[in-house]
């Protein structure tokens, strides 16, 4: 027996220094990088360049349509707590915009996707034509969906990268490393809508709202929008009656809708122009049952690809 007291003693030595070791590379909670992101695909991206180096608070909660949402007063406490605020812009997060000064005055370092990003015009150039013909509500000069266009969401990410390396240099190393792991994921979703939009018999899509342009500039398919860049305006009864007779005249198979807003609407224009309903997300908020299924940014965008395929009856 005593002979095995040296050996025992020395893999208990082993043990404590492997554990003082592993407690060294560990960063303690209150020291941790705190992030704020206004919501689900800034706080995506965020948790992905983060890893376990930062802490990321999304402001706005899953399942909530963000256009109009109001933070409570401990989520802008959160917020004032964080050295980074990652918000989109461009009248997605008001609040936000309007407390800019108030933020910027407390040392937080503020990312904005649509700054630098390569925008369009919220109201499209027919739009702008019959202007005076119809009431267009628009929150910013700019449309701020550029989410939907996974090359965007690149430059996003390094921005973040850059500004979380900035923040905390100390664990430059980790930014760097998950934000080559992101990046690569995101060149792998763009060449999925690529192979999967090649060679396709339909050029345009049916969506809910006017939120996916920027997906369809950059693959080079048109939407025909029921309501605008908000999904809370109501088409007109002559808008309506135009898309369904485009449908038809076109033979458009699918009507989009979403998670997020109620169906009724696009199911009606469906059964107008005897179409199927399809989802094409434009994840503004991902619903409690998507993330217990483990739904992502990523997974959700792959779906849209595979959808977008169909409705526009694709050959792989």
């Amino acid at each position: 027996m005593k002979r095995f007291l040296p050996i025992l003693i020395l893999v208990g030595l082993l043990s404590a220094c492997t554990g003082t070791q592993t407690s060294k590379q560990a960063v303690p909670p209150a020291e941790k990088l705190k992030v704020s992101a206004s919501f689900y695909p800034l706080a995506y991206l965020s948790e992905r360049i983060a890893g376990d180096a930062a802490v990321v608070t999304q402001v706005i909660p899953s399942g909530v349509e963000p256009h109009d949402y109001e933070p409570t007063p401990q989520q802008l406490t959160a917020v004032y707590e964080s050295k980074i605020l990652v918000m989109n812009g461009q009248g997605l997060d008001p609040w936000a915009e309007k407390s800019r000064e108030q933020i910027t005055s407390k040392g937080i370092s503020m990312i904005v996707a649509t700054e630098g990003a390569d925008l369009l015009s919220s109201v499209r150039e027919e739009e702008e034509e019959h202007e005076g013909e119809e009431e267009h509500h628009v929150e910013g000069e700019f449309d701020p969906h550029v989410w939907l266009d996974p090359v965007q969401m690149r430059s996003v990410a390094v921005r973040i990268r850059d500004a979380f390396i900035a923040a905390d240099p100390s664990h430059a190393e980790t930014y760097r490393v998950n934000a080559d792991a992101l990046i690569a994921d995101l060149n792998a979703l763009d060449s999925r809508f690529r192979s999967n939009l090649k060679t396709c018999t339909q050029t345009k899509v049916i969506v809910s709202h006017d939120a996916f342009r920027y997906m369809a500039r950059q693959y080079d398919f048109e939407t025909l929008a029921l309501a605008g860049v908000s999904p809370d305006e109501e088409p007109s009864p002559k808008k309506i009656a135009e898309i369904i007779d485009t449908a038809k005249r076109e033979k458009l198979k699918v009507v989009f809708f979403e998670t997020l807003v109620s169906p009724k609407l696009a199911e009606s224009v469906a059964n107008g122009a005897e179409a199927q309903t399809l989802v094409l997300n434009p994840i503004e908020g991902l619903t409690s049952e998507d993330l217990a299924q483990g739904k992502t940014y990523l997974t959700v965008m792959q779906d849209n690809a595979d959808n977008l395929a169909i409705a526009l009856e694709c050959q792989k």
